[in-house]
């Protein structure tokens, strides 16, 4: 049992919660937490992944979120980012971990994210 409301508060607005949609397989994102918002300066509770801009952040959640909903195990990810201002280099770390209603098919994935100072050397 997953309930959002009983995460730490400091969690939560980077939490994201995606609706598994089939036929054809896409995630829909049923929370995006403020975080989020904060730090992509964007809002995408009720946009599908596959529609997010630009095109490779879309592809990449994507093809995430099915590998978490094909193996139904949670999974990490990293990724290298900047701040929005493209100033500073951002380890950008997520677990995603499958949700199931009727505990055999995945139906839904919570994803917490974390952005750290990178201590990566950037090359431009």
């Amino acid at each position: 049992a997953f309930e959002l409301v009983r995460l730490p508060s400091n969690v939560v607005p980077m939490v994201a919660v995606v609706d598994v949609q089939l036929e054809p397989l896409d995630f829909m994102y049923r929370y995006w937490g403020t975080g989020h918002v904060d730090m992509k300066n964007e809002e995408c509770t009720g946009k599908k992944v596959s529609e997010l801009m630009p095109a490779e952040r879309a592809e990449i959640n994507y093809l995430e979120n099915q590998l978490v909903f094909e193996k139904g195990q949670p999974k990490a990810f990293t990724h290298n980012r900047r701040t929005i201002d493209n100033s500073v280099p951002l380890a950008h770390l997520t677990l995603r971990l499958p949700l199931s209603d009727d505990g055999q098919v995945v139906d839904k994935i919570v994803s917490y994210s974390s952005f750290e100072k990178s201590a990566l050397k950037w090359v431009d």
